[in-house]
């Protein structure tokens, strides 16, 4: 089983809660503040290809660099 992470990905609820806080994630993130669902839908496509058959026991980050391992 793989499992995929997301974190501040751009999407209706998110700006709804995050008003007025999109400068303050700007400093505290090395891609960009957001990252976008078609980003996470892409992981979450490999991860059910035939390409990651050999992939086993991982987690991706969709986190714009917020949280490095």
């Amino acid at each position: 089983m793989n499992l995929v992470a997301p974190r501040r990905i751009r999407t209706g609820m998110l700006l709804e809660r995050s008003a007025g806080r999109e400068e303050e994630w700007i400093g505290q993130t090395p891609l960009r503040p957001f990252g976008e669902p078609e980003e996470i839908a892409s992981a979450i496509v490999f991860l059910a290809s035939p390409a990651a058959g050999y992939i086993t026991g991982a987690t991706l980050h969709g986190n714009g660099g917020l949280v490095m391992d």
